[in-house]
């Protein structure tokens, strides 16, 4: 639906991702990248009825939600700090799971058994007709200390030794900025009629 880069700021990309979904009128996914390490994902759907919805992030390695929906993924150079948030104010519930092929699902056409590589992931599961979900990333260094995602009065930052960053979306408008470059993408998004939105 849009998209723009920049070698010296990162990229945009809007997707109309309806077509992936059965029962839902619109569902749209729009992230932004700020060079180096930050990644902001705003996940928005209206389905046809009330239901349960649930978004997965698979992780490198297991990662275990806190109630607010932070979750830190590491290995021995660096961290992705994340936080999964609901902008409509529908209660969610986060959990880690990790994915396994149930029969009958567990083998192909010719009846060969799948590989199941029991892949971790973390899961934020809420109920309605629709849903407004921001999901955020940052790449930290493990020799800094870990700087989680916080919320103040509708805006998320992150900010530590090397990194000053705000998420915000508000109304319409979904907005990434470093803080210490001044590096930022806007992108005014068209409304799907959310609450929140």
């Amino acid at each position: 639906m849009a998209a723009e880069f920049d070698d010296q700021k990162g990229g945009f990309w809007v997707i109309d991702l309806t077509g992936c979904y059965d029962a839902v009128r619109t569902v749209r996914r729009s992230v932004m990248h700020l060079t180096p390490g930050i990644v902001a994902v705003l996940d928005e759907a209206k389905l046809e009825k009330a239901e349960e919805i649930s978004l997965r992030w698979h992780t490198a390695d297991r990662a275990e939600p806190d109630v607010l929906g932070q979750f830190v993924v590491g290995s021995q150079t660096a961290r992705l700090v994340g936080r999964v948030v609901s902008l409509g104010g529908e209660s969610v519930r986060f959990r880690r799971g990790q994915h396994a092929y149930r029969p009958p699902y567990d083998r192909g056409r010719l009846g060969d058994k799948f590989e199941d590589r029991h892949e971790s992931y973390i899961e934020a599961l809420l109920s309605g007709v629709s849903c407004r979900v921001l999901t955020l990333f940052a790449v930290q260094g493990t020799a800094e200390p870990e700087a989680p995602w916080e919320e103040v009065a509708g805006r998320w930052s992150i900010r530590s030794k090397n990194l000053s960053v705000s998420v915000s979306v508000s109304g319409n408008l979904f907005r990434a900025e470093d803080l210490g470059t001044g590096r930022a993408w806007s992108v005014a998004l068209t409304p799907l009629g959310i609450p929140g939105g």
